[in-house]
């Protein structure tokens, strides 16, 4: 290591206040920066002073890591994205969004990834060079995607200013892609190069203004395990949001953050705020919206009418932002609604009131007194009810932005598979033309109060029934697809508990509960993504359970969400042979040392989705074999086995549904307006006593 190298040490544990300077070191035990006084310097007459209310943590022995491995639903973005060359996840990207509605999967998610990705090797690259003190003569490209610095070839010496520029410019890649999906790049950081987690801190060391710097060593300063309470500061996303930065992004995170500390009320305003902000940033209707989406009336014809292959500019590209925050704020509403569950109900039994040893003055105490205590469980049920149809109501919108079609012919998607095959290679291929007539529904209108016309009978019967009736019957033409999006499968479980809380009718709840496992059961994420595990199904099913009879859906809801019972499960080997065809063409491709160099690290998940040897045919067989399938749904049984099923959400609405009596309005009837009272003077006046 060089001299210059050894005197630049990452700010990964010093924390930024709102003005730049730097804080305390007591930061790193386990104090928001926020809540401590900056560093002392020698004119300051508040040294001591300030000294006196600084409380000093032990130091914490447990795990360090980067904050933004803390995120939730990490584990929904894992998929074949991260190890696929640029160049055919761009391709991915532009067939997908080409394809016939309802597209495999959201576009816009998948042009976010793809973004992501370019931008974070492009900031790994910078990083790297940086890092390496000496100017590259020579960079490389490995696996089509943005040019890496060559190890074997140098140049000049770097200096100190042309580092701090190239540092700034990976941070401004890394800024970036953290506004576009901080959850999806989050997972894509997690396996880049180690010299990303110093870099923020790094141009922060030099230039303290940098926001695209703080921004990025907010969720790269490394902090204690499960400590991101004690150890975070709101000051960096504070400045970003007071200097009109990329408010709605700084908003989104500072939200987040707010979720982890339980500042529920301060999480919903944020978001709001930053959901005014975006909806106003994009004047183009989302690409789903419903003046574009085609309901039962209008069936989408592929024949003349369909156009040609559309390579959208970067600009004109969907933005899944207003979705996440939908998603988000949905979130928050059913967390705060189930927090107040508890406070609908008596803390303790009612003890003996001193009325009854024979004081009627404590008596008429006492009853008004317990009258209080149910007028304020009845205000808090009617708040748990509000709060469910806020949060049912995000989540609507958040489904309304992908499609569902019942009748997609299998022919669309063996050319979506081709395509993307054949593109691979390098080969164009023209798109086909389909006369038949398909339905595509926004996912929203299948959960409306009457269901739409054209759907396909549901499986209720055993796995064993469904499977014969499947194998008894010629193969079908069309399949049920629907567009998939990594946190769809939490928002749909999620939208159940929303009805369980608002005491939706049983009838109506058990349709819910059907559309549900039949959408769940088409949910697969190929060729971009893997089927993610949702915490809010395993909630739904604790309940369903600890509740035994009080929903009758025929079977087990894992049955009921199972993959082989569908009709159009050959549809979705299809897709599945697609992404290993991928992954086997890269790994391929790939194999020699120069680019096994540059490759991202693995996790144990998607190590089998690149493994050559999986034969694509027996992706999806009619038997579940979870062992060796690489596309497997999360729920296998031996993944499920050490999943904490039983959570506060789990307790409070099955407490809910137990005891809770139905019948509580969620508004208030409208009273009429009294008639005024005629007085007695009034009456008298009125008289003729004349006549």
């Amino acid at each position: 290591m060089t001299k210059s190298s050894k005197q630049e040490r990452p700010l990964s544990n010093i924390k930024l206040g709102s003005d730049g300077d730097a804080s305390s070191p007591t930061k790193k035990m386990g104090t928001p920066s926020d809540k401590l006084p900056p560093s002392p310097t020698p004119s300051t007459n508040k040294g001591p002073k300030l000294e006196k209310d600084v409380s000093v943590t032990p130091p914490s022995t447990g795990l360090i890591i980067s904050r933004h491995k803390h995120w939730r639903h990490i584990s929904a973005f894992h998929g074949p994205w991260l190890q696929l060359p640029i160049k055919i996840l761009e391709i991915i990207a532009h067939k997908n969004y080409n394809a016939p509605r309802p597209r495999p999967v959201d576009p816009a998610v998948v042009f976010d990834v793809l973004k992501i990705r370019k931008a974070v090797d492009e900031a790994t690259n910078f990083a790297v060079v940086a890092a390496s003190d000496l100017a590259p003569s020579t960079f490389v490209n490995v696996n089509g995607g943005a040019q890496k610095f060559d190890p074997f070839s140098h140049g000049a010496k770097l200096s100190g200013e042309r580092k701090l520029r190239i540092r700034a410019l990976a941070c401004q890649k890394l800024a970036h892609a953290y506004r576009l999906d901080e959850i999806a790049c989050s997972v894509a950081t997690m396996q880049g190069a180690s010299a990303l987690e110093e870099v923020g801190g790094l141009v922060l060391q030099r230039n303290r203004d940098d926001l695209n710097a703080k921004y990025v060593h907010f969720f790269h300063e490394k902090i204690p395990s499960k400590q991101l309470v004690e150890t975070t500061s709101l000051s960096p996303l504070t400045d970003m949001i007071e200097s009109a930065h990329y408010q709605a992004e700084a908003l989104r995170t500072r939200a987040a953050v707010k979720v982890f500390r339980h500042e529920f009320d301060g999480a919903i305003k944020d978001l709001t705020a930053a959901l005014a902000l975006a909806l106003q940033r994009h004047h183009v209707p989302p690409h789903n919206s419903s003046q574009n989406h085609l309901g039962p009336e209008k069936t989408q014809k592929h024949g003349k009418e369909r156009n040609k292959d559309i390579l959208l500019p970067e600009e004109d590209q969907p933005s899944g932002l207003v979705a996440q925050l939908f998603f988000q704020r949905a979130s928050v509403n059913i967390t705060m609604a189930c927090q107040h569950v508890d406070s609908c109900f008596d803390p303790s039994p009612p003890q003996k009131s001193q009325g009854e040893n024979g004081n009627p003055n404590t008596a008429l105490k006492g009853i008004s007194e317990t009258q209080d205590v149910s007028n304020e469980r009845f205000e808090n049920r009617r708040l748990v009810k509000t709060l469910a149809k806020r949060a049912l109501k995000d989540y609507t919108s958040f489904l309304s932005y992908f499609d569902y079609s019942p009748n997609l012919p299998t022919a669309a998607l063996c050319e979506f598979r081709d395509r993307v095959a054949h593109a691979a290679k390098g080969i164009g291929k023209h798109c086909k033309s389909f006369e038949q007539r398909h339905i595509v529904y926004r996912l929203s209108d299948l959960f409306a109060a009457v269901p739409p016309p054209h759907l396909p009978p549901q499986e209720t019967g055993t796995q064993d029934e469904a499977r014969n009736a499947v194998q008894n019957d010629p193969e079908p033409d069309t399949s049920e697809e629907v567009t998939y999006h990594p946190l769809l499968t939490e928002a749909l479980h999620s939208l159940l508990l929303c009805h369980c809380l608002l005491q939706t009718s049983v009838k109506e709840l058990q349709r819910h509960a059907y559309m549900v496992a039949r959408l769940v059961r088409l949910c697969h994420g190929c060729p971009v993504f893997l089927a993610a595990r949702a915490p809010a199904r395993s909630d739904w099913e604790e309940v369903l359970r600890r509740t035994k009879d009080w929903l009758p859906l025929g079977s087990t809801w894992e049955v009921l969400c199972d993959h082989a019972p569908l009709d159009g499960s050959a549809a979705n080997d299809l897709l599945s042979a697609a992404a290993a065809s991928l992954l086997r063409e890269t790994d391929a491709g790939t194999s020699s040392p120069d680019n096994q160099r540059g490759r991202p690290l693995e996790t144990s998940s998607q190590a089998g989705a690149v493994d050559p040897t999986v034969n694509p045919v027996h992706l999806r067989s009619s038997t579940p074999s979870y062992k060796h399938d690489p596309f497997r749904h999360w729920n296998s049984n031996d993944e499920t086995k050490n999943f904490p099923f039983l959570t506060d959400r789990t307790i409070a609405i099955v407490r809910w549904i137990q005891e809770v009596p139905v019948g509580i309005r969620t508004a208030k009837k409208k009273r009429r307006p009294r008639k005024a009272r005629v007085t007695v003077e009034a009456d008298m006046s009125r008289l003729d006593l004349n006549g």
